[in-house]
């Protein structure tokens, strides 16, 4: 009995002392491929040419919880921060995704195709293009009324998944 009282300390001590030796950190900081003097952002713009009011909205609260939940910058004012970061959404839209033999629609989908980039904020020079992001999120039926709960659903679910793939390439640097 007592041989579990001291075998398991010792293996949690090794454990411990293994992952610190290994310089291995627990917070969510990631670190990006940017420029070292560019450490806080400024989200200065969300170029919006859709009819779609909400989605410039949706679109930021979505890109600063994911930024603050990656760890992988700072938020600043625009008069501290070190890098603007632009978001353009090339197109958002409602299409058909699966129709039957009767060439009726079964299942539709969102479309939304965005790109980000930062510029150094004292010179406006480009430091990071995400390149296209295009996302697709299929839902059942036909194309919905704007009160459908399975529309909205699906619109939510293709912002977050554009936004994670964003901040998924800042983080990997393309």
């Amino acid at each position: 009995m007592w041989s579990c009282r001291v075998i398991f300390p010792a293996w949690i001590l090794i454990l411990v002392a293994t992952v610190w030796g290994c310089n291995y950190d627990f917070t969510t900081y990631s670190p990006t491929p940017l420029p070292s003097d560019i450490r806080t952002i400024y989200l200065e713009r969300v170029e919006n040419p859709t009819n779609f009011s909400w989605l410039e909205m949706r679109l930021r609260s979505e890109l600063q919880d994911e930024l603050n939940k990656q760890g992988s910058m700072d938020w600043a004012d625009k008069e501290n921060a070190q890098g603007l970061l632009e978001v353009i959404i090339q197109k958002s839209r409602i299409g058909t995704k699966l129709e039957n033999a009767q060439e009726e629609t079964v299942r539709s989908q969102v479309e939304l195709t965005l790109r980000a980039r930062i510029l150094r904020k004292e010179d406006h020079k480009l430091v990071w293009d995400s390149g296209v992001i295009d996302i697709q999120e299929s839902f059942p039926g036909k194309k919905r009324q704007e009160r459908d709960p399975k529309l909205k659903r699906a619109r939510k679910k293709a912002v977050e998944f554009g936004v994670e793939k964003l901040v998924s390439r800042l983080r990997n640097g393309f």
